[in-house]
């Protein structure tokens, strides 16, 4: 869902400001907004500045005026285990498979700001253009890992 979130330790008040609380000690729940049968408040949409294509999962932060944005969208497709491995240093591995590739910018101020796309797998700019409140950019099917600049 691209939303921001903090964990709790068990016992400890949660946030003032939260708007939804979840105790990872009941069963998991697929999160929904209330507008779709779930429990999360619908003002949450207007949270999140960013969405991607299944297959991917983002990181991002954006600065408290949402006139900055940052964001790192990497594909998650078939990530696997290797449990117990000692010869390799990470026990998770992946083998991405292409996806195809649309993302979605939102909720951004209702002025003009840069916006930059950037292929990490290719190490070069593959979209820089003027943009307001929102944008959508389709490519193509692929592996690839991409950093979304937003800049006044």
């Amino acid at each position: 869902m691209g939303l921001t979130w903090r964990l709790v330790a068990a016992g400890s008040p949660g946030p003032q400001a939260a708007l939804a609380t979840f105790d990872a000690r009941e069963p998991f729940v697929q999160p929904r907004f209330k507008a779709d049968g779930g429990q999360l408040p619908d003002q949450l949409r207007s949270a999140i500045p960013i969405r991607v294509p299944v297959g991917c999962c983002v990181s991002w932060t954006w600065s408290q005026d949402r006139r900055t944005l940052l964001a790192y969208v990497y594909n998650i497709t078939d990530h696997f285990e290797i449990p117990g491995n000692t010869e390799l240093p990470q026990r998770f591995h992946r083998r991405p498979q292409a996806v195809d590739f649309r993302l979605r910018l939102q909720n951004l101020p209702d002025v003009f700001l840069n916006y930059r796309l950037y292929d990490l797998s290719r190490r070069e700019l593959v979209k820089h253009r003027k943009i307001r409140r929102d944008a959508v950019t389709d490519l193509f099917a692929t592996k690839h890992d991409f950093l979304v600049l937003v800049t006044p």
